[in-house]
């Protein structure tokens, strides 16, 4: 088996330890639905990332799974969401944060992208069970959904979205994607922590709306 590290790509040979990396495998197969299922989503990522009230702007909402009911349903976000499933096109939303000093625009993500994501980030846990604390994981997930940024356009992941294997069967190579994360390397860190939650509400949004999708009250002023 062979494992590619995300510090520096190189392919680490592994075949001694096949039975240890197996039973893994197999005691993590829960482990491996929940991130396909979205661990990777906005939410965990901002819950990973939470500060006081205090120290998060004002004008930025926080939102998770707790307090959906504060996120506010505009009906420019329906038209939106709608055209977008009209369409086949992703769902995006326009963020101002800063007092105006810095806008993004945040878009959903194609379900490949997402499992794509979940399982990198699974693979790279195994390796080192610390991963997620550095931080990379939070940054790919920004360049996945952060289609601008003060103008700035972020291109969709990069192809391939998975790993890919050589002719010879023994050397995987990182997704396309991987290095993208660097363009969040010389952001601050309250920039990345407002992106963060920009996204997080953004999540929640697009999780209401999805769910709202057979209620005949689609378009009611009223806001979960």
């Amino acid at each position: 088996m062979t494992i590619v590290d995300d510090n520096n790509g190189e392919a680490v040979n592994d075949a001694g330890n096949a039975n240890s990396v197996n039973a893994v495998e197999e005691n993590s197969a829960e482990a491996i639905t929940a991130e396909k299922e979205g661990m990777l989503s906005q939410e965990k990522l901002a819950e990973d990332t939470k500060v006081s009230a205090e120290e998060v702007p004002s004008d930025i909402a926080i939102s998770t799974r707790d307090n959906l009911k504060d996120v506010v349903i505009t009906s420019s976000d329906k038209v939106a969401f709608i055209d977008s499933v009209v369409s086949n096109t992703r769902f995006e939303r326009e963020y101002s944060l800063f007092g105006g000093k810095l806008s993004i625009t945040i878009r959903s993500l194609t379900a490949e992208e997402t499992n794509a994501m979940a399982a990198w980030a699974f693979k790279q846990s195994v390796i080192d069970p610390t991963w997620h604390l550095s931080g990379r994981g939070r940054k790919h997930l920004l360049t996945a959904q952060v289609a601008k940024f003060n103008g700035i356009e972020i291109p969709p992941l990069a192809e391939p979205l998975f790993e890919t294997l050589d002719k010879d069967g023994k050397t995987t190579h990182r997704p396309g994607w991987v290095d993208m994360a660097s363009f969040w390397d010389d952001k601050g860190a309250a920039v990345v922590d407002a992106v963060i939650r920009c996204t997080a509400d953004f999540d929640a949004k697009y999780k209401i709306l999805c769910s709202k999708a057979e209620d005949e009250n689609f378009w009611a002023p009223d806001t979960p």
